[in-house]
């Protein structure tokens, strides 16, 4: 299995419109992304969580 991607970024805006999998850090918060997923559906679902109560 190939090793997993780590990048650092201070700003979703700094990451590429199509994210692969690998983890990422945001602003110092970890997120593992384990499917190739675009970068807008990641955040929108961060924002979903986070209105729903839901620790993210």
């Amino acid at each position: 299995m190939p090793e997993a991607r780590v990048v650092r970024v201070k700003s979703w805006s700094e990451l590429p419109e199509v994210l692969e999998p690998g983890v990422y850090y945001v602003d110092g918060r970890k997120y593992t992304i384990r499917v190739r997923v675009s970068r807008k559906a990641v955040v929108d679902a961060i924002r979903r969580a986070k209105r729903g109560g839901v620790r993210v």
